[in-house]
């Protein structure tokens, strides 16, 4: 398997396999880019969705003093 890893802000995040960065993002921003990619299935859709609030909350939280 190929090594992987997500960046932000110029620092790595998260390293794991590639398969793993896209099935189980470890990183709210991780999760926010994998949540942005568009799906087919409702389930599917709506675990997005709740992922992506979930990561704008934690970059918010972030933010903050």
């Amino acid at each position: 398997m190929s090594p992987g890893a997500a960046m932000h802000a110029g620092c790595r995040v998260q390293q794991t396999p590639v398969d793993t960065v896209y099935e189980r993002p470890e990183h709210p921003c991780t999760q926010g880019s994998s949540a942005a990619v568009p799906v087919l299935d409702a389930r599917l859709a709506a675990d997005r969705r709740a992922l992506r609030a979930a990561a704008r909350q934690a970059h918010s939280a972030a933010k903050r003093p």
